[in-house]
């Protein structure tokens, strides 16, 4: 019984993690939330039963964009670990190279730099084995920002070329959107923001034409804020009013910070200085709620932002404002935020 079940929830999920990342993804959250208790306990049993491990690795990677969106990380990093080292999930498969590639794409939101490179590097070198070609153009892309994010920018460089090289012209408008995104940030960390920007919005294109809200409203934060860099307020405005809304439709909390972050990146360049150290304290009191980094994203366009602030307020204004945050709701916070 427990296999037929395990069995029925592989199929549930495979056929129901494109829908996760396309035009329906509202309703397909909503039919993975209603079959969430089914689902662990589907992925308990391929732990559990003799030679099922892999299938419940299945069942992880095709639902991750609904782990990620709904900020379900440290329980679901856990089950990875554990099945990933079962002895029945050792083969080196397209099952276990997809379990990797998810498993760190978690690692690295959660800010675990260390697991995530140790998660992705193995996952390449699988992908390679495979000659799976999709399959490292995602790695690669993904393990740029890896790179990028443990400060190593040539071997950052190294890595997107080589997924922009594998990927054919007009081919994979996903991959190629996935590219463009982890192009603009190196774009970015070298100053180049009129170019970071409109690999932005490129990408942001594609997203929209594939229909995955989920990925346009982390580009409608990226150009946002690249937009306020570049002195352009309105355009940031907007993008981040966007990002906001898309958030709250597709369910998620965790993301919040970033988008109270990003209006304090809007108060800088707007000169509202006290406005922006409540909006951080905000942002930094809902990232400890969550157990993320409490330091801000770290966004090449946003830390310039915010390091033109540092000589308008000190540490003793924004230990003030994160008090006064701490009495602050979400839902306040990002009434506030919005009100600007």
């Amino acid at each position: 019984v427990r296999v037929r079940h395990l069995n029925f929830f592989v199929k549930f999920a495979e056929e129901i993690g494109p829908l996760l990342c396309g035009r329906e993804q509202r309703l397909a959250f909503a039919q993975v939330e209603e079959e969430a208790v089914n689902v662990r306990f589907a992925v308990e049993a391929s732990s559990d039963l003799s030679g099922q491990a892999q299938k419940g690795l299945q069942i992880m990677s095709a639902l991750a964009r609904f782990v990620e969106v709904r900020g379900l990380f440290k329980e679901t990093r856990e089950l990875f670990a554990k099945l990933l080292a079962h002895p029945d999930a050792g083969e080196r498969n397209m099952v276990r190279a997809k379990a990797l590639a998810a498993a760190a794409r978690l690692a690295w939101v959660s800010d675990d730099l260390e697991a995530g490179m140790k998660l992705e590097t193995e996952a390449l070198a699988v992908f390679r084995e495979l000659g799976d070609r999709e399959g490292l153009i995602d790695v690669l892309g993904d393990m740029s920002l890896y790179l990028w994010d443990a400060g190593d920018m040539p071997g950052a460089k190294r890595a997107l070329d080589e997924a922009e090289s594998l990927l054919a012209t007009g081919e994979n408008a996903r991959l190629r959107a996935d590219l463009l995104g982890a192009r603009s940030v190196l774009a970015a960390v070298e100053g180049r923001h009129e170019e970071s920007l409109a690999l932005n919005e490129e990408s942001l294109r594609l997203y929209r034409e594939l229909g995955d809200g989920w990925n346009a409203a982390i580009l409608q934060w990226a150009i946002g804020v690249t937009a306020a860099l570049l002195g352009r307020i309105e355009q940031a405005r907007e993008h981040f009013r966007s990002n906001l809304q898309s958030a709250q439709e597709l369910g998620t909390t965790w993301g919040l910070p970033f988008s109270l972050e990003a209006f304090a990146a809007l108060a800088v360049a707007e000169n509202q200085f006290e406005r922006a150290a409540r909006l951080l304290g905000a942002a930094e009191a809902l990232r400890e709620k969550a157990g993320l980094n409490t330091a801000p994203a770290d966004h090449p366009a946003l830390r310039e932002i915010l390091g033109t602030a540092a000589e308008h307020f000190t540490q003793q204004d924004l230990l003030a404002a994160r008090r006064a945050a701490r009495g602050m709701s979400a839902a306040e916070a990002l009434s506030y935020a919005m009100d600007g």
